[in-house]
């Protein structure tokens, strides 16, 4: 598996550091704002499009 020319031992590497550097306590709470960030710009991204739709639908 290579994602972005990133392999698994890469990946496992990555994690170990990110889990020394701000410990077990504080991952859920950084996932929880990932998550809610990349929501925010799903929405966005959405809302755009939509607008985008609207504008062709007007004719410009």
């Amino acid at each position: 598996m290579n994602f972005l020319d990133v392999g698994p031992l890469e990946l496992i590497l990555a994690f170990v550091i990110f889990l020394i550097v701000f410990g077990p306590q504080k991952i859920p709470e950084i996932g929880a704002k990932l998550g809610k960030l990349v929501r925010q710009a799903q929405k966005a991204s959405r809302d755009f499009m939509s607008s985008l739709e609207d504008e062709k639908k007007d004719g410009g």
